[in-house]
């Protein structure tokens, strides 16, 4: 079963306007090609959705969504040029203000399509922002596992339906 598939199944439980986070990258892309044929309202966003400078999404440009796919996240070269500590905060409090938006315009369900490469054998100490600096992809890795837990708790306080790397 292909990743789109499962997707459909998990979305044709409503008929819904559907966003798309990432939408512009190969995953993003992706769904929405398959998607659009199903004839689903269907916005896509890329990374100018996110202002680094206010340090926040441009949430006026964001029309309101049933579901919200989340394909594409910080990326390397974002943290290579931003830092570490500007990515982590669109990972968390950015995402989380994001994702409140949305709830107000009623929110349904969220998927969230990690790349993350997380190791078993990571030993990842999360306060050890030194290590972070220095290991680029440790910092990716983190800002995606941040997201998911971001993610996690929105899901639990607010009752929506949440699809993790289907």
């Amino acid at each position: 079963m292909t990743l789109i598939y499962v997707i459909e199944l998990k979305i044709n439980t409503y008929q819904m306007n559907i966003s798309i986070i990432g939408g512009n990258g190969i995953i993003g892309n992706g769904i929405h090609s398959i998607l659009i044929k199903k004839k689903f309202k269907i916005r896509t966003f890329n990374s100018s959705i996110y202002n680094y400078k206010k340090k926040k999404y441009n949430l006026k440009k964001l029309s309101p969504c049933h579901t919200l796919i989340l394909a594409g996240g910080v990326t390397e070269e974002e943290i290579k040029k931003r830092g570490f500590k500007n990515c982590c905060l669109r990972s968390t409090k950015s995402l989380l203000d994001l994702l409140t938006h949305f709830k107000k315009h009623n929110l349904k369900s969220v998927i969230y399509i990690s790349s993350i490469r997380l190791k078993k054998s990571d030993n990842i100490n999360i306060k050890n922002n030194l290590r972070f600096k220095k290991d680029l992809d440790l910092s990716y890795r983190m800002c995606h596992l941040r997201s998911e837990k971001t993610i996690k708790k929105f899901q639990k306080k607010n009752r929506i339906k949440y699809h993790h790397n289907l």
